[in-house]
């Protein structure tokens, strides 16, 4: 249990407290097929489900990589179940569990994880101004202008309208050949 308690303590924004619902992740089941939480991983703790840490550190990294695969790359729960994960590596499971030897699911994590860095230098790349080459537009393929805009006025100007307006009260059968008269 104090391996638990640990984990809870360290979720800062209670993103593993408990089961995720479709009310909160619409679509989360449909992604992820074994879903696991804190709450759940109490739960089956105090039914002595648990035989030793290895069987916690598996849950614990099942529910790390449940989290990595259904957040897109370098959102604030990616970000939070990366931190998460690193952190119980390094402050829980290095003191308290220390005979868990990493689980199954650490391989998946750690390729998340790569993939997350390889996916931000791609974009990286894609973003730095290259100066030796003209820019172009991604879409159209036309050259780029840079245009300098006025800036923004206190109160817009107060002018009369470019176009008269005149009120005409035609019946609709004048109206009609009036409408064809002025092409």
């Amino acid at each position: 249990l104090d391996i638990i308690f640990k984990l809870q303590q360290e979720d800062k924004q209670f993103l593993f407290a408990e089961p995720v619902t479709d009310k909160v992740a619409p679509n989360y089941l449909d992604v992820v097929k074994q879903p696991m939480d804190l709450q759940t991983m109490l739960i089956k703790a105090e039914r002595d489900e648990y035989k030793n840490y290895a069987w916690v550190r598996e849950l614990f990294e099942l529910m790390v990589l449940n989290a990595l695969t259904f957040n897109r790359y370098h959102t604030n729960f990616w970000n939070e179940a990366k931190r998460f994960y690193k952190a119980c590596l390094t402050n829980i499971f290095s003191s308290l569990g220390k005979a868990a030897p990493p689980s199954k699911y650490e391989a998946a994590i750690l390729e998340n994880l790569e993939n997350a860095r390889k996916a931000r230098k791609m974009e990286e790349d894609r973003v730095r101004e290259d100066k030796t080459v003209e820019k172009k537009d991604l879409v159209a393929g036309s050259k780029v202008v840079t245009v300098d805009l006025p800036g923004l006025r206190e109160k817009t100007p107060d002018h009369p309208s470019c176009l008269p307006c005149h009120v005409a009260k035609l019946k609709p059968k004048d109206a009609y050949y009036c409408g064809w008269m002025e092409c």
